[in-house]
């Protein structure tokens, strides 16, 4: 469970076994892993994505409504009057739409997921089991495990974000230090 105040961003956790809350000035959603429903209240400044075994439910920014698909094969979600958030499990492939402000690209078959601000490529290199995510004041480096090589791409402002089998960290933008 995780707390983030006056950061202007969610604090996402997913866990293997407990559900996960998620709360700022303006917005607490909360989903369980194995759960078939969600409660979420709209950001008022980002999005935010969720994922379990059973769906993905995402709140856009600006956006009045939530929109769930189903996970159980491969899905492309989008959403937003900017920005474009795509999801593909066990997907080959992945499609990448530019935006004016924000996107994410997820990408399953144990791989990356960067997320920049104010960015307008974004590189990926996959692995086959986990990423090791560095950071600095104006880059993002995405280092593949098992692979032989790093990738780095400027951005503005970041906010970056680890990964492991059980959980997924979103570090504050601009931050020092992660929220937990």
């Amino acid at each position: 469970m995780s707390v983030a105040r006056g950061l202007g961003f969610l604090s996402i956790y997913l866990s293997t076994r407990e559900s996960t809350q998620m709360r700022n000035h303006t917005n607490v959603m909360s989903v369980a892993r194995y759960s078939k429903e969600a409660v979420i209240y709209l950001a008022t400044r980002d999005y935010t994505e969720k994922r379990n075994y059973t769906s993905v439910m995402s709140v856009a920014r600006y956006s009045k409504e939530a929109v769930s698909y189903p996970a159980t094969r491969d899905y492309i979600q989008n959403r937003n009057h900017t920005s474009v958030m795509f999801v593909a499990k066990n997907s080959k492939e992945v499609k990448i739409y530019p935006c004016t402000k924000v996107y994410t690209q997820l990408r399953n078959h144990t791989c990356a997921m960067p997320v920049a601000r104010d960015s307008r490529t974004v590189v990926i290199y996959l692995g086959t089991k986990e990423f090791i995510q560095t950071r600095n004041h104006t880059s993002v480096m995405f280092v593949a495990r098992d692979s032989k090589a790093a990738v780095i791409y400027p951005c503005t402002k970041v906010y970056t974000q680890t990964r492991n089998h059980t959980s997924v960290m979103f570090v504050a933008r601009d931050s020092k230090a992660a929220v937990i």
